[in-house]
């Protein structure tokens, strides 16, 4: 079984040997819709350099309240990449949804393990999977957010 420390004093948190070194976090609290079947930009980007080559990248994603049409079959898909290097992706998200709008939130998590010392630009971007348009952040107030962490190799 493994385990994992949390040291609330001094925000350090250590699993399997590594300790987060930096995090960054990118918010968009506005709507972003799309009807393209290629991927977009959803307004998230963070630029972070790690500080060795053996480091890790943690990156979360949360998309809030997306929302599929009522009016026919729906979906997305959403992606993680890494400069122009896709790293993680769910697709088809919210398939077959067709009576209703319909509302969801989509978490998206990756370890990277870039190896480099450059900086590196993380982002996510989504594309429509069917005919009909989807919707990220579709209720006024909600945040849809990426971080990213080091974490000592």
């Amino acid at each position: 079984a493994s385990s994992s420390t949390v040291l609330y004093g001094d925000n350090t948190w250590a699993a399997a040997g590594g300790k987060i070194l930096q995090v960054q976090h990118d918010i968009h609290t506005g709507t972003a819709s799309t009807t393209s079947s290629s991927y977009q930009d959803i307004p998230l980007e963070i630029t972070i350099t790690p500080s060795s080559t053996s480091n890790k990248i943690l990156c979360f994603v949360n998309l809030a309240s997306i929302a599929t049409s009522g009016s026919g079959t729906s979906a997305m898909s959403v992606r993680i990449v890494r400069d122009s290097t896709e790293i993680a992706t769910t697709t088809n998200f919210g398939y077959g949804q067709t009576t209703s709008t319909n509302y969801f939130t989509l978490g998206l998590h990756k370890e990277d393990s870039p190896s480099s010392t450059s900086a590196l630009t993380y982002k996510v971007q989504f594309k429509n999977r069917e005919a009909n348009t989807v919707t990220i952040n579709s209720y006024s107030g909600d945040a849809t957010t990426l971080t990213v962490m080091e974490v000592a190799g």
